[in-house]
């Protein structure tokens, strides 16, 4: 019985050096991965802002487009360009 004890005692040891291993590890890196969460947050920053520039984009050349149908459907039908 005292056997199973010594077992059970080792894999808690064991797992208890692998956790305080683990923390070690991450605290190691925690300043790089900081550092890449940073430049993820800055990255999406920029691609929030690029998205919403191309929505105003898209809605200027809808406009720009709406225009110029306007603009064709009064030219005569003979100064019509055929495209």
């Amino acid at each position: 019985m005292h056997a199973i004890w010594f077992v059970v005692l080792a894999i808690v040891l064991v797992g208890a050096a692998m956790l305080v291993a683990g923390l070690l590890e991450l605290r190691r890196r925690l300043p790089a991965l900081r550092a890449a969460l940073s430049a993820v947050r800055q990255r999406r920053g920029q691609l929030v802002l690029l998205a919403e520039r191309s929505g105003t984009l898209n809605l200027e050349l809808a406009a720009a487009r709406s225009r110029l149908a306007e603009v064709r459907d009064e030219l005569p039908v003979a100064g019509r360009h055929r495209s």
